[in-house]
């Protein structure tokens, strides 16, 4: 399977997250995982009301494991945890792990747009996850593939008792 992806627009940008923003990062997880939270009986605050994502700070310790901010133009606009090997399936260049943009950002081709600055930057066979009650990531992913021209496989699975759509491809 192959694309021919269309470069992302001018002002959208991924990255590098350094550690010394991790903070950022955590605080933009909690929206993350809240906004999750709809979509599964998994996810709960912990007692200061905040979202935790266990492993975040191995994003900082591995060089396959890339924290990126997603920005428009000079704003924060999301972010996206990318793995590589050997935090992938054996067959798998690049797993777009979390991916997140803020609501105030939705809706307006920023997403798409990342995603396509990750996909010209990082090349490979990809895998991408998301929980079959998300149904708007579902769209969001579907609405990606077809305006990058992605041809894509997918299939259902359940893993750790939760329905999953998986989608692969290469760029």
């Amino acid at each position: 399977m192959s694309t021919n992806s269309a470069p992302p627009r001018p002002g959208v940008q991924l990255v590098p997250a350094p550690a010394q923003d991790r903070r950022v990062l955590r605080r933009l997880m909690s929206l993350y995982l809240h906004d999750l939270s709809e979509y599964t009986d998994f996810l709960e605050p912990g007692p200061d009301g905040s979202f935790t994502y266990e492993g975040l700070d191995l994003y900082w310790r591995s060089p396959s494991l890339i924290p990126l901010f997603i920005r428009s133009g000079d704003r924060l606009a999301g972010f996206l945890l990318l793995n590589k090997p050997p935090y992938t399936p054996h067959d798998i260049d690049c797993v777009v792990h979390e991916f997140f943009i803020l609501r105030a950002d939705r809706g307006r081709g920023l997403g798409r747009d990342a995603a396509a600055a990750c996909f010209a930057q990082y090349r490979g066979r990809y895998r991408l996850v998301q929980l079959i009650r998300n149904v708007p990531a579902i769209g969001f992913w579907h609405s990606v593939y077809a305006g990058l021209n992605i041809s894509y496989e997918e299939s259902r699975q359940t893993l750790a008792g939760e329905s999953f759509l998986v989608q692969t491809f290469t760029v």
